[in-house]
């Protein structure tokens, strides 16, 4: 048996590897055709290794590269089992340097690590930029947005916190001008409160979008009053007494009736607004007496006008047409007339059916005459209706005045 076995290898042995040659040839050939090696690319995630080191230094960092082309040889019946996931590609850095380029590797997975061979990856390099993290505060705005229900308005607004603080990478908080936070009070007829959202501005008053590496130290909430609505009516007292020969006719009030709100119990205790005589002097005036003013002062507590309270008070004066009568009676010796002293001007004014203000614009009353001499002379009885006629014809058109005088008889 050995013998024959050694025949075989003696006998013809240089066709036989040829002939060995030719099979291993046609298996090649038969493999490369039927499972051919040919070339995949995928891309892959480039993940970051070791950014902590850089956030416990205070700095954040910003990569160029997201995402990396892989390229590699497989044969054709594995190619189906290598997707991006099969490779682990990452930065370290740890390999930072003052040039900001940092190597990109790859690793392919154990389970396909036999199957591919030849890989290469674009780019083969990441550049890092890195900046400094800072910490700032900036004042906390509360913003009205929304209309509250009829017959309500939106009181003060209170911020859990007057700051709110902000950590993030130097050039977003560079950016930010001021921080307003939006409460919406649509249609709200009580009290609203919540966790206020934060809108960043620039210098220019526009809405900036910050990058998700800023973050909020403190959260601040909000409660916004709404408060019940009222309309009364304004009204003035005066002091002093005008020239000689001049009367006070009238007191304009403009606006003559004011908008305030409060809580239900604070509007309960007002009516009307008056201003003190105080304010308004007329001694010795020969022409009308404009004096503006604002009334938010006059509120009792708790009461705030709307619109800001601003007034413009007019004391119409006039000549006393009764000393007129008295100079141009012809041949008839007129008893001296008497002078208005101490007056006393109440304005008010009352509302329509449909709440606008009107204040009695119908004729004032007119100077009482009493204890005149001689009263039963036809030219005083004249002088008394002429001065009667001329007062009544006095247009009142805002407020209604009352004035009481008491003449005292010359004689």
């Amino acid at each position: 048996m050995i013998d024959k076995i050694r025949d075989f290898f003696k006998h013809n042995l240089i066709f036989k590897l040829i002939s060995l040659a030719v099979a291993f040839f046609i298996w090649l050939l038969v493999v490369n055709i039927s499972n051919p090696e040919v070339t995949e690319t995928v891309t892959a995630k480039l993940k970051v290794l070791y950014a902590d080191e850089f956030e416990e230094a205070g700095k954040t960092y910003s990569i160029d590269t997201e995402n990396v082309r892989i390229s590699y040889k497989v044969r054709s019946d594995y190619r189906r089992q290598i997707s991006p996931e099969s490779f682990d590609v990452y930065v370290d850095l740890r390999d930072y340097s003052i040039t900001g380029a940092v190597p990109i590797y790859v690793e392919p997975s154990s389970r396909i690590s036999d199957m591919i061979s030849d890989i290469t990856i674009s780019p083969m390099v990441a550049h890092v930029d890195t900046e400094d993290m800072v910490e700032t505060s900036f004042a906390a705005e509360a913003k009205l947005v929304g209309t509250p229900a009829a017959g309500k308005v939106a009181g003060p607004v209170t911020l859990s916190s007057n700051e709110i603080t902000l950590y993030g990478p130097s050039s977003d908080i560079s950016n930010i001008s001021r921080v307003e936070f939006d409460v919406n009070i649509e249609a709200a007829e009580a009290e609203v409160s919540g966790t206020a959202v934060p809108v960043f501005y620039d210098a220019e008053g526009n809405i900036i979008e910050l990058s998700t590496d800023v973050l909020i130290r403190n959260e601040i909430t909000y409660t916004a009053q709404i408060y019940s609505t009222k309309e009364v009516y304004v009204s003035a007292l005066v002091t002093g007494t005008p020239a000689v020969g001049y009367i006070l006719n009238s007191i304009n009030i403009t606006p003559n009736s004011m908008e305030v709100y409060g809580t239900d119990e604070a509007l309960s205790g007002i009516t009307s607004i008056t201003i003190p005589e105080h304010m308004i002097d007329i001694s010795e005036a020969t022409r009308n007496v404009t004096v503006s003013l604002n009334v938010s002062e006059l509120l009792p507590e708790g009461v705030t006008v709307a619109g800001g309270g601003d007034v413009t008070v007019v004391a119409v004066i006039t000549q006393d047409r009764r000393t007129e009568s008295s100079t141009t009676a012809p041949d008839v010796e007129a008893e001296p007339s008497a002078e208005v002293s101490d007056a006393e001007i109440h304005s008010s004014a009352e509302t329509d059916s449909e709440g606008t203000a009107s204040g009695h614009p119908q004729e004032g009353h007119a100077q009482e005459a009493s204890d005149a001499a001689d009263a039963a002379s036809d030219t005083d009885a004249a002088d008394i209706e002429e001065i009667n006629d001329a007062a009544g014809n006095e247009n009142v058109s805002e407020t209604h005045n009352i004035i009481r005088s008491h003449e005292t008889d010359p004689a």
